[in-house]
């Protein structure tokens, strides 16, 4: 009986025994794999870092090409713009220059235009005052100075006949009918004794006057029909073609 427990006390630390090694080879395992994900665990991001460190500088030199691409786009954008700019300017200088000539050249037509809008032939007021003279009424000098004064002297019967001269004057289209006063008038003997009187000619009492006048200022597009009537045909042709063009 003895033996036989003693045995068994054996067999049980014989059993016992593979659990030990069992424990024994299961952490030398753990171990080692413990061992394995550590050199898994320092691989990989070295693995990771060497990637970045490709990527980056690839990712950085597409950036950088881009961006480079972009500016080269921009400078050819604002140099066309710049081109089309330029043409617009030198077009506008251009126009600019056109317009100043042509202001230049309508202002000249139409200090012209006015130049012969403003005259009175001189033919036109002579008929004019020729036909104004009254039968009792001689004219025997005519001034006209630049500024449109016009003076007249004569001989006339009477004063009365010197007075119908004077209005019939005021009455007329081409002069200032408050610019056209008698000057002087005054009675005497014609023809005066210092002369002597032609053979048959009694002398006689008459008025010598002095009548002072002057153009108005109505412009010649306004005395078309005047000046038609007393014989001014071409200042009247050339006043319509001034009209016609819009000179005046």
């Amino acid at each position: 009986m003895y033996s036989l427990d003693v045995n068994f006390l054996k067999e049980r630390r014989s059993e016992g025994q593979p659990q030990k090694d069992a424990v024994a080879a299961s952490g030398v395992t753990a171990s080692a794999i413990g061992s394995g994900n550590n050199v898994e665990g320092g691989v990989l991001p070295l693995a990771i870092g060497g990637v970045v460190a490709l990527v980056l500088p690839l990712g950085m030199f597409a950036y950088w090409y881009l961006t480079q691409q972009q500016i080269a786009s921009v400078e050819r954008e604002n140099a066309e713009l710049q081109g089309e700019l330029d043409t617009l300017t030198a077009s506008q200088e251009k126009l600019e220059a056109a317009r100043a000539q042509l202001a230049t050249t309508q202002a000249e037509a139409e200090a012209l235009a006015n130049i012969f809008n403003d005259i009175k032939p001189s033919a036109a007021l002579l008929q004019d005052l020729h036909d104004r003279i009254p039968d009792n009424v001689q004219v025997e000098s005519i001034l006209q100075a630049n500024d449109g004064i016009i003076k007249l002297s004569g001989l006339a019967n009477d004063f009365q006949a010197v007075n119908h001269f004077v209005l019939t004057l005021k009455r007329s289209d081409f002069l200032a009918p408050n610019s056209t006063n008698l000057e002087s008038a005054l009675q005497t003997v014609y023809p005066s004794e210092a002369v002597g009187a032609p053979e048959g000619v009694v002398p006689k009492l008459i008025v010598k006057y002095n009548i002072v006048t002057q153009l108005n200022d109505k412009p010649a597009s306004e005395l078309l029909p005047q000046l038609v009537d007393k014989g001014a045909n071409g200042l009247v042709t050339r006043i319509r073609t001034l009209e016609e063009r819009d000179l005046i």
